[in-house]
């Protein structure tokens, strides 16, 4: 089943450390996007018609997950459904759910271009494209992936549209393990869907000697439309191809080899990466 819109707004501040989804998880993310496949057009708020049992099938979850996480949406503001008593509702009744913690916009001009302008600070956004969530979920990919996807997102608001996130900052935030998110970034490098480099950043004093520091650059594919363009840019393809060179030599044992500028070793930030700072910067002015 299709998602029944192609774009839709998450507030901002659900990926603020301790935000949202620290609490309801990137499996109650993915519950949370799925939803959007029983949209129900010309409502005032976003509504979705559904079951336990349609978004058991899915999801991929089993019955109880799908309904702790569907409980977890509801406890903590982000949605509220029909019923009443869980006691007595049954797998495949109807649900009819509305979402109530979406960011609230106005149309507004900037540079001769109309965009969605958030109506007050909590109401920052990003613009998630189902699409590239649809995509996510045809490679394999779940919520974990796509709770990254809107993180870095979230800091890619920049002239060149890249987030220089240390991994342990997105593991914190994402309540994830470091590990996870190292595998998580190698994947989706492997896809061709983010494109991960080293860049200088200056010098600094480590174990006493002065050596030349890094961070961490990543680029992610944000809209399903510029796919093709992406994974065919040469640039881009030219560094992944080497980080996936450079990684399966490691895999196989090969670990001399020597290590490019451009090739990403995450095991190795915290020698060289220095952590983003800087104020949560929104998607307002980005359009699709």
């Amino acid at each position: 089943m299709d998602f029944a819109l192609n774009h839709i707004k998450i507030k901002s501040n659900w990926f603020d450390k301790k935000g949202i989804i620290s609490k309801i998880g990137c499996d109650g993310f993915l519950l949370y996007l799925t939803l959007y496949r029983y949209y129900i057009h010309n409502q005032d708020a976003p509504t979705f018609c559904t079951s336990m049992k349609s978004l058991k099938k899915e999801t991929g979850f089993t019955m109880p997950e799908t309904y702790q996480l569907f409980k977890s949406l509801i406890r903590h503001k982000i949605i509220e459904c029909n019923v009443t008593r869980w006691d007595r509702y049954q797998d495949n009744e109807l649900l009819i759910v509305t979402a109530i913690d979406c960011p609230i916009t106005e149309r507004a001009t900037k540079n001769e271009k109309e965009y969605d302008s958030p109506v007050s600070d909590d109401d920052f956004y990003i613009s998630v494209d189902l699409k590239m969530m649809q995509h996510y979920l045809d490679n394999g990919l779940r919520g974990d992936e796509m709770a990254l996807y809107c993180l870095i997102r979230k800091w890619s608001n920049n002239t060149e549209h890249k987030c220089w996130m240390s991994i342990n900052r997105m593991a914190e935030i994402l309540c994830l393990s470091n590990d996870k998110v190292h595998k998580m970034l190698y994947k989706l490098n492997r896809l061709h869907l983010m494109c991960s480099s080293y860049r200088k950043n200056g010098k600094r004093k480590i174990r006493g000697k002065e050596k030349t520091t890094y961070r961490f650059e990543h680029n992610i594919l944000d809209n399903f439309s510029g796919l093709k363009g992406f994974q065919s840019h040469p640039d881009i393809r030219r560094i992944i191809e080497s980080n996936i060179k450079k990684w399966d030599k490691r895999k196989n044992g090969k670990s001399s080899v020597k290590v490019d500028i451009l090739e990403v070793d995450f095991e190795n930030e915290e020698i060289y990466i220095e952590d983003q700072e800087g104020e949560d910067n929104i998607y307002e002015t980005r359009t699709n």
